[in-house]
């Protein structure tokens, strides 16, 4: 499925407020230009996209490789050239260290750090290397009080690497300092690592100190009650679950797989070990997930198109709902801020929204991309700054276009509310469910199995359609990361970031009109 490029807008006068100037040894990594007049015409892209609050403006442009590279290793400088696999892709996220906003990227066999408040003058701040192997994804979360790390990177050869970066920042070795190895050696699973995942406590806490004083006694339970804190998905259908707390243990080991197109749940042999649990989902891969605001359930795509919801706050992860995507796979997924919606999106050009109170999609956002879609962010600020009743978010995409969608959702005395123990399913429980449904879930066709709350794909007169506000090629190569900051948005493709600013004043046009590139 080869992306379609669209015809590009007409040239557009470019500027950009902040430039950032690299380290020369940096240089091989990621560098920043300033373009000329007649270099931007010739890229013939924006540097401004409008949006009903407004006009959106480039701010930064960070500058990345488009390729790995050729690192040295030892004192006779022998070359070695990081791994690279075709269905590698840039991943982004915004660090805090001490009060310090960082953007992060992978760039080869690197995390790439520099200032997210860089001025012209400033130079990158780290490259953080692993040995010629590549970076497939990372994630970051705000430490806590008794946490040891804060990043966790994955790998190509399947392991799991747990880093400070704080330590690393002020390190001026290049190579991964205080480091904590997981999977060394891809001892439990050899496939590379496709995502990994933190179960934020920061999240669990926003969400019980909106219920008050009950809700604060709650939390301090709730967070202890937690058997695992991160998970990592694999290539090979597997997902594993971590406990950042626990070191590694060699000794642990799973059985082999007896249905490796089954899914299954299964203990480690050791009750120290570090995974703790194997969860397996057949044998397509898994591309992404993602944890509710309260982090009791889980949200895993692959690239079959199956999108399973799995509650995880009980002792054994249970397949409470979940639906199969209109066509082909899901390469993101994401939850809305009120933990009703889930948001996904792939191979087929659309992103499909599901509500967890309607166990069904209730639209299709179309029109946005002309190729498969990579990442998807939502945008809390302006959610939040709404009247609650519209979900914000934006989708990339190998198109090299950014789209930009409001979905109206309903209230909540506007939809049912299924009791939650009807829904309740074993994870590899048999077929048959006596359970009672709600009437809306009822008349849909499902799987069987343990996929038996999963709903079948729906047909296209079924779903109603969602047209975008914006839809713009911003890159001139296939977007893969987006990520939403209080100042704006950050997009990043295989040979460039890019920062776009929010509106300072209100748009001067009419709030339902949508804006298309030519």
């Amino acid at each position: 499925h080869a992306p379609r490029m669209p015809p590009s807008p007409s040239p557009r006068r470019r500027s950009l407020d902040d430039v950032l100037v690299l380290d020369d040894d940096e240089h091989d990594d990621i560098a920043v230009s300033t373009p000329t007049p007649s270099s931007a015409a010739a890229s013939r892209l924006r540097d401004c996209f409008k949006t009903p609050e407004g006009r959106y403006n480039l701010g930064k442009t960070w500058r990345t490789a488009s390729t790995s590279y050729a690192s040295t290793s030892g004192s006779i400088g022998i070359s070695r050239r990081a791994e690279y696999d075709a269905r590698h892709r840039r991943r982004l996220a915004l660090a805090v260290v001490d009060r310090v906003p960082y953007v992060l990227v992978n760039v080869g066999d690197c995390v790439v750090c520099v200032s997210y408040k860089a001025s012209a003058k400033d130079k990158a701040v780290k490259k953080i290397s692993f040995n010629g192997v590549a970076v497939t994804t990372f994630a970051w979360r705000a430490k806590m009080l008794g946490d040891t790390y804060d990043l966790l990177v994955g790998l190509a050869n399947g392991e799991v690497h747990a880093i400070d970066l704080g330590t690393n920042l002020s390190d001026k070795n290049k190579k991964a300092t205080s480091v904590e190895r997981w999977n060394a050696k891809g001892e439990f699973a050899k496939s590379r690592v496709t995502a990994v995942v933190w179960r934020d406590r920061e999240n669990v806490r926003n969400v019980y100190e909106r219920a008050g004083d009950d809700g604060l006694a709650a939390m301090t339970a709730r967070e202890d009650d937690f058997s695992f804190d991160w998970i990592a998905l694999h290539a090979d259908g597997s997902l594993f679950t971590y406990d950042s707390r626990r070191d590694g243990a060699p000794e642990g080991a799973f059985p082999p797989l007896a249905d490796p197109s089954a899914l299954s749940v299964v203990q480690a042999t050791n009750a120290n070990s570090n995974p703790i649990e194997r969860w397996h989902f057949g044998r397509s891969q898994l591309t992404a997930a993602a944890f509710a605001p309260d982090c009791d359930l889980l949200a895993i795509v692959n690239g079959d198109g199956m999108c399973r919801i799995v509650d995880v706050a009980g002792c054994r992860p249970t397949v409470v709902a979940g639906f199969k995507s209109y066509y082909a796979g899901f390469n993101a997924i994401k939850w809305s801020l009120c933990g009703r919606y889930v948001i996904a999106g792939g191979e087929s050009d659309m992103i499909e929204i599901w509500g967890w109170y309607e166990r069904e999609v209730i639209a299709w956002a179309c029109g946005g991309h002309r190729s498969w879609i990579c990442d998807i962010g939502v945008d809390d600020v302006q959610t939040a700054q709404g009247d609650g009743r519209a979900l914000r978010f934006v989708s990339v995409g190998e198109d090299c276009r950014i789209a930009i969608w409001d979905v109206v959702i309903p209230g909540d005395d506007d939809v049912a509310h299924p009791e939650h123990d009807d829904l309740m399913h074993n994870f590899a429980a048999p077929a048959e469910s006596t359970t009672r449904q709600s009437t809306t879930t009822a008349t849909k066709t499902r799987f069987s199995g343990p996929d038996a709350m999963v709903c079948q794909a729906a047909h296209r007169d079924e779903v109603p359609r969602v047209v975008p506000l914006m839809t713009h090629k911003l890159h001139d190569n296939p977007v893969s990361a987006v990520a939403f900051t209080k100042e704006g948005i950050l997009t990043a493709a295989l040979c460039d970031v890019k920062l776009w600013l929010r509106p300072e004043s209100s748009a001067r046009y009419v709030r339902n009109e949508h804006e298309y590139s030519d």
